[in-house]
């Protein structure tokens, strides 16, 4: 559970089902709601997530000064001050904004992270509204590990990068494999951006679709540094400013059909006014009341799907 109000009953849950057919139009998800007085808590956070997903950040305050990680892992983060970054609404629900001077969440130095991205494999994402894109020569860094530049630069992170005018988003290991592809991130609506490494191929996605992306460089490296949301790394500053939301970090190459999915899922969630977004996937049936049982006492269960 990511999210629940006591006042307005409203509730967030993130669910693994086994699958999801293709083309299907008969996969329901059916929630069943009330009060069972023979009920018992069926909660189990990091079982949600497969042991591909390394951290998963819901970007929701556990405190003003943490985030937790949804996974097994515990790739909890620590903001560089109480507040700095600071929660706000996100794509789902609750994310971060990042003013661009100093604010950062150091998310670790866990092995499990650190070496979750190779060339041969790997997926990093998150959904990003920048308040303002990077001026030519510089970049807002997304998230990234880097420690050092010489005598051998180790890490990887996900930025926008202004080349001459030209706006672009990258995957990169730092002075070695390099994937890039020219975009315009949007100011006024949030964007899901994904970074992929599959057998040496870098591609990027823009809200679920793969972008022509360049690759150049060899090579990767397993960095030693903490990996940073909203920072260049431990070795340079080059602040993230504006919203990060739902950042997520996979040691295996997602699908074009699991990005697009993961997409939509998030896109349509009838949460922050997405309730009109047009999704192929996903409908959301109306509630059905059914009648108390004398097992369940005075309760009503409320199904939806």
């Amino acid at each position: 559970m990511e999210y629940y109000d006591t006042a307005t009953q409203e509730a967030l849950y993130w669910v693994r089902v086994p699958q999801v057919d293709a083309n299907s139009t008969t996969d329901k998800i059916v929630v069943a709601y009330g009060n069972d007085p023979n009920g018992s808590d069926q909660d189990n956070p990091t079982a949600v997530w497969d042991s591909n997903f390394k951290m998963v950040q819901h970007l929701n305050d556990t405190t003003t000064s943490t985030i937790t990680d949804s996974t097994s892992n515990a790739n909890n983060g620590t903001k560089v001050a109480a507040n700095n970054p600071i929660q706000a609404i996100g794509q789902v629900k609750y994310g971060q904004t990042f003013d661009g001077t100093d604010d950062s969440i150091n998310c670790g130095t866990n092995a499990s992270l650190l070496g979750a991205l190779t060339t041969t494999a790997g997926t990093v994402s998150a959904w990003v509204k920048p308040t303002d894109l990077p001026v030519s020569g510089y970049q807002r860094t997304i998230l990234a590990t880097r420690g050092q530049e010489t005598p051998t630069e180790l890490g990887w992170g996900l930025l926008n990068y202004n080349n001459a005018g030209t706006q672009q988003l990258y995957i990169l290991f730092w002075s070695k494999r390099t994937g890039y592809t020219n975009h315009t991130l949007s100011t006024s609506a949030i964007t899901k951006v994904d970074g992929v490494f599959s057998s040496d191929t870098p591609i990027i996605y823009v809200n679920g679709t793969a972008q022509s992306t360049t690759a150049s460089g060899t090579g990767d490296s397993t960095p030693t540094s903490a990996l940073y949301l909203g920072k260049h790394g431990a070795y340079r500053t080059e602040y993230w400013k504006g919203l990060l939301d739902e950042v997520r970090i996979s040691n295996s190459t997602r699908s074009a059909d699991w990005i697009k999915l993961e997409y939509y899922s998030m896109a349509k969630t009838n949460f922050n006014g997405d309730n009109g977004v047009s999704s192929p996937f996903i409908t959301y049936g109306a509630e059905a009341l059914t009648a108390p049982t004398t097992e369940q006492g005075d309760s009503y269960i409320i199904f939806f799907q």
